[in-house]
């Protein structure tokens, strides 16, 4: 506060906001006599209160009234001023994001992703490390970190996710594995991170697709990402756990989708619940693991 900072606010912190400031800030050292209780909030000791001036009409309206903005998360440029080794560096970012998730309110978890998704996340770790870690944000370093331990992502966290990817694949080389690009793109998850997170959100009714051709190389058939080669479908195949490829025709031409059959069955019986994938005779399959 003592550096203005208070009047700095992002939309996800991607979208630089104007006309919000922070007007109060204390932390709660009595549960019965502290101001929040006014509020009607019950909470611990040590808590961090915090409320903002909204001189912004659409944020306002549009994001805070109609409950689409639920909370705050914080986000700051710690590591500029802390000099920590890499792994202390990577540890402490990984807390930040745990912190920033609960703030947001979002108790829902998933890490259902493939080994596709944390094996891009590795290498796009191994690939940084040999231009000296030059490329991504403190928060992509951390995403790769999470991915390639497969750790479970909240729907805010997926939601970054997506949003990332579908934006990023245009700056995704293959064949230039220096490229900062390329780099950042494999340590949020790659094309695989891309699939997932796009299934997942539709799979939680956060995100309806519609059947339409996306470029030369991609469509959506019935809400399902479709290629124009085989030899994607059946990449994307091995990411999903799958064999093999099945066509669709639409708008005239034959497309490819991963898998031998549309059929988009349940992976494990009643009472069981896929947590990512195993190896068995050779291949790729759910690990189905009872409920608890």
């Amino acid at each position: 506060m003592t550096k203005g900072n208070q009047n700095n606010s992002t939309l996800e912190h991607e979208i630089k906001l104007n006309g919000l400031s922070v007007v109060e800030s204390w932390i709660i050292e009595d549960e019965k006599q502290d101001k929040s209780n006014k509020y009607g909030f019950n909470l611990p000791v040590g808590t961090w209160m915090v409320s903002m001036k909204v001189n912004n009409d659409d944020v306002w309206n549009n994001y805070v009234k109609s409950g689409k903005v639920k909370g705050f998360s914080i986000e700051g440029h710690f590591i500029d001023a802390i000099k920590y080794e890499q792994d202390q560096e990577l540890e402490a970012l990984s807390i930040i994001e745990e912190l920033t998730d609960i703030l947001e309110v979002d108790m829902a978890t998933y890490s259902d992703y493939g080994s596709g998704v944390r094996n891009n996340a590795k290498r796009g770790i191994e690939l940084n490390k040999k231009v000296n870690n030059k490329c991504a944000t403190s928060v992509g370093k951390v995403r790769a970190q999470q991915l390639a331990r497969g750790e479970k992502l909240s729907v805010s966290t997926i939601k970054r996710m997506y949003s990332y990817l579908s934006r990023a694949e245009t700056y995704y080389d293959p064949s230039d594995s220096k490229a900062c690009g390329t780099i950042s793109y494999l340590l949020w998850g790659g094309k695989a991170g891309l699939n997932w997170s796009r299934g997942k959100l539709r799979e939680l009714g956060e995100l309806e697709l519609k059947s339409m051709i996306v470029d030369e190389e991609y469509a959506i058939i019935g809400d399902r990402l479709a290629y124009s080669t085989v030899e994607s479908a059946e990449i994307a195949a091995e990411d999903f756990g799958c064999q093999g490829h099945h066509e669709h025709e639409f708008e005239g031409r034959i497309w490819y989708m991963p898998c031998e059959k549309h059929s988009l069955k349940l992976p494990c019986q009643e009472g069981y619940e896929q947590i990512g994938m195993k190896d068995k005779d050779g291949r790729k399959v759910p690990n189905c693991v009872p409920i608890k």
